[in-house]
């Protein structure tokens, strides 16, 4: 029966007078490995019996400690060798030249550490991290990314700071860095991320055998409160349509800037959030669903977990057929910053300069260009006022953005925008000149009276108005909002007065309206 050979391992000097380099020497019963423990001592020193230094009585304090430490680190590659022996011979592959080179490396390393016998901490940092990342962390290289981003600019700033103490490693330290950051102007979102990485990666690995040795204690830092914009403060402004077609014909734009804005045509046209768009273009995300008079691309949402629904145009099934070239359509931070960046390019190069006034989340008044404050939510906006306008009301605006109620609709994205009241007031100025007469002028007057009077207008507002269309101009400045959340706009309550309306779905759920209108207008 054949003898199989084990792996040895052994410590020699090299030959010459003076201080010699330790080199280990690996013997696996075919080849020979030397691999150099980067220490250096006299042969007199050395003991090749034990494989280790001497400790000579008559030697300095800091030869004898130089000495105990070169026999520890001996003593710690014998206990690795060990270690991936045992492995070894459970039958798992183990690359003993590769595992001892690292381990020698690492001390080496960990000596690179110290500094008038003190760790440091840019080089403590840096070893946590990479080991985190490789054994607890379990990161997505994206992750890996951020985190390390984050980490470098601690470093940097331990650096700046003048001296690179484990200090730095302590809650103290870490809350100086705190500091550091809000002094930069950093939001306390971002402030709270970069801690909460620091406080990850060390405490993570503190109680690693790697890391026991620097005595570190768990690092708590209360997180810092984050100003969260009040709903009422964030910026919901649709684009008009001539603002739309302005985007659309911007030229000049580069392959992968074009498909972003042509993919905020696109939601617009559809109303989903961002992070549904993909299904959209994902055939087994949606489904095609057949009316009475339209198609519709059903689809289930991430969000709210419930149901959207888009009618399909001819422009809409071409865009998710034809899909795009040079973007992936997916919600990440990626795609994300990228879409909005181009945006704002495209709407810079549109001209988009009308002013929009925000609040940041501090609450205070903010004014800017709209092309500096465009993102790809502005198109969710401008579908669902768009929508509005038509005619659809709240709740089924609600079922095309994919809302769980109308609440959203009705507070957030039901505004009337100036642009709108003044595109109303245009078509009802043309209707008016079409059917103006002098009897007809009587009349309109008493009817938009009425009006005013069934909404509660003081008298003394209106008594002395003669002209039709000031008094549409008064019911649309003061009304508007109370005519679109019943569901009417100024055509469809000129034809229930006149007795045009003839859906009767429509009209009995009218009936209380017209009940209260028929009384005023003396037709009960």
């Amino acid at each position: 029966m054949e003898q199989r050979m084990l792996t040895t391992l052994n410590f020699n000097l090299r030959s010459g007078e003076g201080k010699r380099v330790i080199y280990a020497v690996l013997y696996d019963g075919q080849k020979q490995e030397k691999i150099s423990l980067g220490e250096k001592v006299y042969r007199d020193l050395w003991d090749g019996k034990k494989q280790i230094c001497r400790i000579n009585r008559d030697l300095s304090e800091s030869a004898i400690n130089d000495l105990i430490r070169i026999n520890q680190k001996i003593n710690d590659v014998k206990t690795c060798f060990s270690q991936k022996l045992f492995v070894q011979l459970q039958g798992e592959s183990v690359n003993m030249v590769f595992e001892l080179k690292e381990k020698i490396e690492n001390m080496a390393n960990e000596k690179n550490l110290v500094a008038g016998g003190k760790y440091k901490a840019t080089l403590f940092i840096e070893k946590a991290f990479n080991y985190y990342k490789e054994f607890i962390g379990n990161m997505t290289e994206s992750s890996k990314q951020t985190y390390g981003d984050k980490v470098r600019v601690f470093i940097n700033y331990i650096k700046d700071s003048g001296t690179d103490g484990m200090s730095h490693i302590t809650e103290k330290g870490i809350i100086k860095f705190r500091d550091f950051l809000i002094k930069q102007g950093k939001s306390h979102k971002t402030i709270n991320n970069y801690i909460d990485t620091l406080t990850y990666i060390i405490n993570g690995v503190r109680q690693e055998s790697d890391f026991a040795k620097y005595g570190l204690q768990e690092i708590r830092i209360k997180r810092l409160k984050e100003k969260v914009r009040k709903q009422e403060n964030m910026l919901r402004t649709p684009l008009t349509d001539e603002e739309v077609k302005k985007l659309s014909d911007v030229k000049g734009l580069k392959p992968q800037e074009k498909e972003y804005r042509d993919l905020f045509i696109f939601q617009s046209m559809v109303g989903c959030r961002v992070s549904d768009l993909w299904r959209f273009f994902d055939e087994t995300a949606h489904r095609i669903e057949k009316g009475k008079e339209n198609s519709y691309v059903v689809y289930d949402t991430r969000k709210e977990e419930i149901t959207g629904y888009c009618i399909q145009s001819p422009q809409i099934e071409k865009v998710m057929n034809e899909g795009f070239k040079y973007i992936k359509v997916e919600d990440s931070k990626k795609f994300r910053d990228g879409y909005n960046k181009a945006l704002k390019k495209a709407a810079k190069m549109a001209g988009l300069d009308r002013v929009i006034k925000w609040k940041d989340p501090d609450g205070n008044d903010r004014k800017d260009a709209l092309h500096k404050v465009l993102t790809c939510h502005f198109a969710r906006h401008t579908f669902a006022t768009k929508m509005l306008l038509m005619g659809y009301e709240p709740q089924e605006v609600c079922k095309m953005t994919a809302h769980a109620d109308d609440k959203m609709v009705n507070h957030i994205y039901g505004h009337i925008s100036d642009y709108a009241t003044i595109k109303k007031l245009d078509e009802a100025t043309e209707r008016i000149k079409g059917q103006k007469s002098p009897d007809n002028d009587i009349n309109k007057v008493h009817e938009y009276k009425d009006v005013l009077a069934f909404y509660g207008c003081q008298w003394k507002e209106y008594k002395d108005m003669k002209d039709p269309e000031e008094l549409l101009r008064l019911i649309v400045r003061k009304y508007e909002t109370e005519l679109e959340k019943e569901g009417l706009n100024h055509t469809i309550l000129k034809a229930i007065y006149n007795g045009e309306y003839k859906d009767m779905e429509e009209r009995n759920r009218m009936e209380k309206i017209l009940t209260t209108i028929n009384e005023i207008n003396g037709h009960k």
